[in-house]
């Protein structure tokens, strides 16, 4: 009942946010400063019906807290004492500057606009930087913790009750001063995209190469296949005539690809571009077998999971070493994934795999595990009833796939495995009832969390998210990094920009739900994702000053290895080691600094360019 009840208000919520007038519009001074924030009254209407537009979301912020401002300063404080009143004069131009400075919270996670008490660069909003500049840091930090996305009229913190008294204000006032930020995520289309469904991908530095069900990209002809570079879309060849099912990179072995592929009247597995031509490998005495997931096995083989008509219902395991092909394992049941060292998941009870010298039955899971041993390792626990993706960080493995409501399905859409021992992450009952539950990529963002996509919905946490989101395997919960209207099958990521692609047409706005539809041609990008999960600990290691400057840089920390500034789309537009750097040349706004030390931590500041 709790959830419905939830679900009514969000609804509502998402129906009072569809007329959102955006910062680009014209319309009166007190309509914008009421979409920034709630608690403009309606008597102030007429003294703010000026007509004006805004270059930006952080201009029309920066006008809201110069206006409350200048109201608080106006209001009668004869009730106050004299220490109040001091006080309350010193914070209003503590807030004074903090409008003129710009440095706002960015709305990393929501998909509506949002209070960020503290957001993920550790920026304060407006209300608790007041409370951080007066020497009460600690309460700030402690709202962050627990209630970090709430209004003022809903955060419980006798803390900051005292505190607004001590200082001369009510909670009202602070209610007023404290804005919602606007979502930051929006996704570009990739060229003209695709004609038909993008199924899987493969990210080798800066080149996304993808296949799937088109004969036609970026409006041109192309074959199941592609490859985008360098803001280019372009065809592998003359494409591949048949069904593409994984694909490899390898720097010296280049891309390959595996599935089903007609040449000359033969079906063969396995496909390799090597001088922009197409070459085709069969493997031994399984004429037209058909794979359905390999590997590239560090620097000397593959191994390939493939169907044939000799063993059907089952499926084969092959390891090639510098060409020579031996049986690894028969699995009673499918293979979706393969990892490098040879572990095999995807839908089955069991398999028969091939040790000293002799075939050994096993019963496992969706998984098999080479350990480092050498030998297969079974697994216990729960995973999803199909497993499509995997990633590792360190030690830990994590599976995601496709799990249901019926009886007798796991109920598990993400799990992790160690030592043998499978746990449910993310399970269907954190997401909204829905017949469709699938995990169908994952890719690791850093040590703490995991891209994932598929075929899932949720709007029970404070995220609304659909279809591709980061997921954080310590506190089991996702981000949202968009909200599409179809199936995500494949992500990947270089730099700042995460990319996307499936059967989609449409994303909401970033999710800001105003029904500002962005067409998306099943091909997507969204640049600037650093900024989503950084390291706060390294972060507040690293000072950075003058901030803001005319342009000169300096930067302090412990160990620092590298530097990069990036432009505010999240393109790198400088990297060196130096500390001390003069930046007038730059034009003024607001850019990242991305502090790398000799161990490899990363930590990212936001720096005002004047």
């Amino acid at each position: 009942m709790k959830k419905a009840l939830l679900f009514v208000v969000l609804i509502f919520s998402v129906s009072a946010s569809a007329f959102a007038l955006q910062h680009k519009n014209t319309s009166s001074v007190y309509e914008h400063m009421l979409e920034i924030n709630k608690n403009w009254q309606k008597g102030h209407a007429q003294n703010y019906n000026q007509l004006i537009s805004f270059e930006s979301d952080i201009d029309r912020i920066q006008m809201h807290l110069l206006f409350v401002e200048q109201a608080l300063l106006a209001k009668s404080t004869k009730h106050l004492s004299e220490k109040q009143k001091l006080n309350r004069v010193d914070m209003l131009g503590v807030l004074h500057s903090y409008a003129l400075n710009k440095l706002f919270p960015i709305n990393t996670g929501h998909s509506v606009r949002q209070p960020y008490f503290i957001d993920n660069f550790g920026t304060h909003c407006a209300v608790g930087f007041l409370v951080k500049k007066s020497g009460f840091e600690d309460i700030s930090k402690a709202i962050a913790e627990k209630q970090n996305f709430a209004y003022v009229r809903e955060i419980v913190s006798p803390d900051l009750v005292q505190w607004s008294m001590v200082f001369g204000f009510t909670l009202e006032e602070l209610a007023w001063i404290q804005p919602g930020y606007a979502p930051s995520q929006s996704y570009s289309q990739i060229g003209q995209g695709a004609n038909g469904k993008v199924t899987h991908s493969e990210m080798y530095g800066p080149q996304w190469f993808f296949s799937g069900e088109f004969d036609s990209l970026d409006n041109l002809p192309c074959l199941k296949i592609g490859k985008y570079e360098n803001g280019q879309l372009s065809c592998l060849a003359s494409g591949l005539d048949g069904e593409v099912n994984d694909l490899d990179y390898h720097q010296t072995k280049g891309i390959k690809a595996t599935g089903h592929f007609l040449h000359n009247g033969i079906y063969y597995p396995l496909a390799t571009l090597i001088n922009n031509t197409w070459t085709f490998d069969s493997i031994p005495n399984r004429p037209n077998a058909r794979a359905t997931a390999s590997a590239l096995a560090y620097t000397y083989g593959a191994y390939v999971a493939i169907d044939h008509p000799t063993i059907a219902g089952d499926q084969e395991v092959w390891k090639a070493i510098y060409g020579n092909w031996s049986l690894v394992a028969t699995v009673h049941g499918k293979v979706f994934e393969i990892d490098e060292g040879g572990s095999f998941f995807g839908a089955f009870e069991s398999a028969e795999v091939y040790e000293n010298n002799t075939w050994v039955n096993y019963n496992s899971k969706n998984v098999f595990i080479m350990a480092n041993t050498g030998y297969y390792q079974t697994i216990s626990g729960i995973v999803p009833d199909t497993i499509f993706a995997f990633t590792k960080i360190n030690n830990v493995i994590y599976v995601g796939g496709r799990t249901s409501t019926h009886i007798g399905s796991s109920g598990a859409l993400v799990s992790s495995i160690l030592n043998g021992i499978a746990q449910p992450l993310l399970t269907i009952s954190d997401l909204d009832p829905t017949a469709k539950y699938a995990v169908y990529d994952m890719k690791t963002n850093d040590d703490n969390s995991i891209y994932i996509s598929g075929n899932f919905e949720s709007h029970w946490s404070p995220y609304w998210i659909k279809n591709v989101g980061l997921f954080h395997p310590s506190s089991a919960y996702i981000e949202t990094l968009g909200y599409f209207d179809n199936t995500v099958y494949t992500i990947g990521s270089s730099g700042q920009t995460l990319f996307t692609a499936g059967d989609f047409s449409s994303n909401l706005a970033g999710g800001s739900f105003t029904w500002d539809t962005q067409s998306v041609n099943r091909l997507a990008k969204l640049d600037g994702i650093a900024s989503i999960n950084e390291n706060d600990i390294f972060s507040e290691k690293i000072q950075i000053s003058p901030n803001p400057s005319k342009g000169n840089l300096f930067i302090t920390g412990t160990n620092i290895d590298k530097v990069e500034i990036l432009d505010p789309m999240g393109k790198i537009i400088h990297i060196g080691n130096k500390t001390e750097m003069d930046f007038h040349h730059l034009p003024a706004g607001m850019y990242l600094v991305r502090v790398t030390d000799q161990t490899g931590n990363a930590g990212t500041k936001r720096w005002i360019k004047e």
